[in-house]
């Protein structure tokens, strides 16, 4: 019954951690026990609010406060094109690859129904899953479109454009970035991935989703 906000802010308090929040949230009917470190606690938890809201989210910690944001909510636009450009890589990832999703309905005494599954380009990638939870009064046909909808972007290879520029400090991570490389394919607003500045240099290298 916790939503997203409240179980990351939950887990912060437990590790002194301060947070600021301004991503969406879903109500949680049970969260499995991840026993990792408290990145990959968090991760969790966010990728759970992901999959229903479909907008990307931004998660960083900043001395000893955690930052969770919408992603591309940068109100200045800056540009990286022209002379500024100084080499183009274009890379294929697995990264974030899902090719089934199982959907489960709510825990009964001793085990949790399996309700339904969907997948998609199993037999090209292998069977890479995902578990969605459908609530009591959500319909069933309802969660397995929404299954079908992320499969339909998320089970397939993706592609990382790597462009290395003259730095500009101003950029972060989730923000919009215009891009004119028209030569390599790559032209329009796109989401900074990373980014690694060279100070020395006075270059950066950014990674583009």
């Amino acid at each position: 019954g916790l939503s997203t906000k409240e179980i990351v802010k939950r887990i912060c308090t437990a590790w002194k951690l301060k947070l600021k929040y301004s991503y969406g949230s879903i109500k949680n009917k049970r969260i499995k026990p991840v026993q990792k470190n408290i990145g990959d606690m968090i991760v969790y938890v966010l990728n759970k609010a992901k999959s229903k809201l479909s907008s990307r989210y931004i998660f960083t910690i900043e001395g000893t406060t955690v930052i969770v944001k919408y992603a591309n909510t940068n109100t200045t636009i800056y540009k990286i094109e022209g002379k500024n450009v100084i080499s183009i890589e274009i890379k294929e990832t697995m990264d974030d690859i899902v090719t089934k999703i199982k959907i489960y309905g709510e825990a009964k005494k001793k085990s949790i129904p399996k309700l339904a599954s969907v997948s998609k380009n199993t037999s090209k990638f292998g069977t890479i899953q995902e578990v969605m939870d459908k609530d009591k009064k959500e319909k069933l046909s309802k969660i397995k479109k929404q299954a079908q909808k992320k499969l339909k972007s998320s089970a397939k290879v993706k592609y990382e454009y790597i462009v290395t520029a003259i730095s500009n400090p101003k950029i972060k991570r989730g923000d919009t970035v215009y891009v004119g490389c028209g030569t390599a394919g790559l032209k329009g607003n796109k989401t900074v991935k990373s980014i690694t500045h060279d100070c020395v240099a006075g270059t950066m290298d950014v990674v583009f989703y």
